[in-house]
């Protein structure tokens, strides 16, 4: 957590037989702002939104996904593609 506090953070980290990761991550009750450690360095990230929209991530380095703001019981999905 980089600012904030959690109030029932969850998160969840899928790898992709290509070698994608998928990252959800989402607090119930409160709005902190996060960072993602992947297990692998992602090249290319891409954060997905539940209505189908999806844009270029840029706060990213090696392995972290930064500034991942969270509101309450909304899910944020992110796509890293393989380095």
């Amino acid at each position: 957590m980089t600012a904030g506090s959690a109030g029932e953070l969850h998160s969840h980290l899928f790898i992709r037989p290509d070698g994608r990761q998928l990252a959800f991550v989402w607090d119930k009750r409160s709005s902190p702002t996060v960072e993602l450690r992947l297990p692998r360095v992602a090249g290319r990230v891409t954060a997905h939104e539940l209505n189908g929209e999806s844009r270029p991530w840029a706060e990213t380095e090696g392995r972290a996904i930064r500034g991942i703001r969270l509101e309450p019981g909304a899910v944020r999905i992110f796509e890293a593609e393989s380095r």
